[in-house]
């Protein structure tokens, strides 16, 4: 039994949430809260399997109670929210990096039809997130600072990538903004993103992005050109390709590995249009997405890069990856983001 805490300051939403919970058997509601300072009690009271938060509360808002149930109780964490509380603190993303992780929005109180696959698609959240295993997030050493120098990918003299292509699953948010975040505003090397998120959040996540990084961030546009300085994000519900020019297309073609965007056609596209100028990154993410495109992209010359499992929230995208033998190096965060910064410069290295 899955035992889950609803915590939110309107009653008829946490009454919802319980109905629609209520459709699996295997979830069990153990207590309800209405604000930030609820969930931290309750939380250390029930040890719940996970806590479905939203985060604009009273007293404590949910970004602050998910940085102290991280620091002393660690406990996954599904954030519950409108896709319209996007204010100057970037509420859902900043609790995303403070350990939850993902976000899933309120169900519409006023329209009743299609939901139950909202509560399929609920309570499938629900299962998959609460056998994940969550650690504390007090301050602790950099797992980069460790890294050994022949983990460090070296490049074959000239080898300068026409485009970086980045995939990521759950957990993904804050270590894409890790990795930007680092980058100067006149990185000279498009980054293209696909991050598998709720439709209604994508501009959220484009926005929070943008204002955490030098270089631009941008919702990709069909037929848009690939250029410097720029880092695209797919939309939500549609792949991105990449198409010769070089450019992106848009389409809604069937779910790949059941996403749609999905990092296998973007990685795949990259390979085509680039061949061997091209870097392939796949972080943290539940399933087996990007696996296959990242051996598109070995196959054709190019490098590929996995987030290493001391850091990912979930090792299924990059652990699939690393067990097909496709992953060329395997890095943490900070040491991504560090190599992408010196990549530019440090063409004349030998492998």
């Amino acid at each position: 039994m899955i035992r889950a805490i609803i915590v939110d300051d309107v009653a008829t939403v946490r009454q919802a949430l319980r109905g629609l919970l209520a459709q699996d058997s295997r979830i069990e509601v153990v207590a309800e809260g209405r604000n930030g300072t609820e969930a931290v009690s309750l939380t250390h009271l029930h040890r719940p399997d996970i806590v479905l938060m939203d985060v604009d509360m009273p007293r404590m808002d949910g970004l602050d109670a998910t940085r102290e149930i991280m620091a002393t109780c660690a406990t996954p964490i599904l954030i519950v929210t409108s896709s319209a509380v996007y204010d100057a603190r970037h509420l859902p993303f900043a609790a995303i990096e403070a350990g939850a992780l993902d976000v899933f929005p309120k169900p519409n109180l006023l329209n009743g039809s299609g939901w139950n696959s909202v509560a399929a698609k609920l309570c499938q959240t629900v299962r998959l997130l609460s056998r994940v295993r969550v650690v504390s997030r007090r301050p602790r050493k950099s797992v980069s600072s460790l890294m050994p120098a022949h983990d460090r990918p070296r490049l074959l003299p000239s080898w300068v990538p026409e485009v970086i292509a980045i995939g990521a699953s759950t957990g993904g948010p804050a270590v894409i903004r890790q990795i930007l975040e680092v980058l100067p505003a006149d990185y000279p090397i498009p980054i293209i993103i696909v991050q598998h998120i709720g439709e209604e959040f994508v501009p959220g996540l484009v926005q929070w992005l943008d204002h955490n990084a030098a270089i631009r961030v941008s919702l990709a546009q069909d037929r848009q050109a690939v250029m410097p300085g720029t880092a695209v994000v797919a939309p939500g519900n549609v792949h991105l390709r990449m198409v010769e020019g070089p450019a992106i297309k848009l389409d809604n073609g069937p779910l790949v590995q059941h996403c749609r965007p999905a990092a296998d056609v973007l990685f795949h596209s990259a390979a085509q249009v680039f061949h061997s100028k091209v870097v392939g990154i796949l972080l943290t993410g539940m399933g087996r997405d990007g696996a296959d495109g990242l051996r598109a992209i070995h196959s054709a010359g190019g490098l590929t890069i996995a987030q290493d499992k001391d850091s990912s929230t979930v090792y299924g995208m990059p652990g699939t990856a690393v067990e097909l033998g496709v992953v060329q190096y395997v890095m943490a965060p900070q040491s991504i983001g560090r190599w992408l910064v010196n990549l530019p410069k440090s063409a004349t290295e030998v492998q």
